[in-house]
C-alpha cells in the first residue's frame, strides 16, 4: 500500500509470518516507490531523486518502522529491557551508516535520535520502541495481543538481510515472552547510552548487568549464542 503521510511518501506491507515473505514485500514497495517517483512531472532540465532514509533539517528522521504481534500480557518496558543489549547493538548490523554534519561516520542516522526507552511519539523524542494497542486483528483477539512498534531501523538495499534483521528481532521477542534465562546475558543499565555509544563506535567496550564487559560486535555474538541455545532448547 502506497500513501503520502505529510511530504514524505510511504507505503506498507502486508502481515506476514515468515521474515523471507516480509522481505519479498519490501522489495516490492521500494519498486513501488521507485514508480511513483518516476511518474512525478518536473520542469525541463530539472532532476529528482528519492531517499530511502532521512535526516530533515527540522530534526525529523524517516527509515522503516517494524510492527510485531506480541503477547499483551507482558509489559512493553519488559520487551525493551529484556532484549536491551540486541536493541542497542543492532545498528552495527542493519544499520545503512551516517556521515553527521562534523563528518564523523555512525552506524545509523536514527539511532543519535533515540533519547528514551518508550515514548508515544514517532516523529520527535524516539525511543527504542513501542507497545502499541493496535494489533492488527480480528476483534476477539484484540484482548490478547499487542503492536511491538520499533522505529529505531533503517531501509537495507539487502533482501536477505532484510529478511535476518526481521527474523532475528522476531527470535528475539520469542524468548522475551518465553522468559529465557539465557536473557540475562544480554541485558544493559542503560540501553540508550549503549546504543549512543556503540552507535559512534562499535568496539566501545561497556558492561553488561552481571558485569561483564562487552563491545557491540561481541554482544552480537551473544545474541547469536542465546538464540542458538534457545532454539536447541525449543527442538
Amino acid at each position: 500500500r502506497l500513501y503520502r503521510n505529510k511530504r514524505t511518501l510511504e507505503y506498507a506491507t502486508a502481515e506476514a509470518y515468515d521474515p523471507r515473505i516480509v522481505a519479498s514485500l519490501h522489495h516490492l514497495g521500494k519498486e513501488q516507490l521507485s514508480l511513483a517517483v518516476k511518474g512525478i512531472p518536473l520542469p525541463t532540465g530539472a532532476s529528482k531523486h528519492a531517499f530511502l532514509d532521512k535526516r530533515g533539517r527540522d530534526g525529523m528522521s524517516f527509515g522503516t518502522h517494524e510492527n510485531y504481534l506480541v503477547r499483551k500480557s507482558i509489559a512493553r518496558v519488559d520487551y525493551v529491557c529484556g532484549m536491551g543489549g540486541y536493541l542497542a547493538s543492532r545498528p552495527i548490523a542493519f544499520g545503512t551508516g551516517w556521515f553527521s554534519p562534523d563528518r564523523q561516520l555512525y552506524c545509523s542516522s536514527r539511532a543519535p535520535l533515540i533519547t528514551q526507552l518508550v515514548s508515544t511519539s514517532t516523529i520527535y523524542d524516539r525511543d527504542l520502541a513501542q507497545l502499541r494497542q493496535e494489533p492488527l486483528l480480528p476483534q476477539h483477539l484484540e484482548d490478547r495481543y499487542d503492536r511491538f512498534h520499533y522505529i529505531g531501523s533503517e531501509v537495507n538495499a539487502s533482501s536477505g538481510l532484510t529478511a535476518v534483521k526481521v527474523g532475528s528481532m522476531m527470535l528475539m521477542l520469542s524468548m522475551v515472552e518465553a522468559s529465557w534465562l539465557g536473557l540475562k546475558a544480554l541485558r544493559l543499565a542503560d540501553p540508550i547510552a549503549a546504543l549512543q555509544a556503540w552507535n559512534a563506535e562499535p568496539w566501545t567496550v561497556l558492561q553488561t548487568d552481571s558485569g561483564q564487559a562487552v563491545s557491540a560486535p561481541e554482544m552480537q555474538c551473544r545474541c547469536l549464542e542465546v538464540a542458538e541455545q534457545f532454539l536447541r532448547q525449543a527442538s
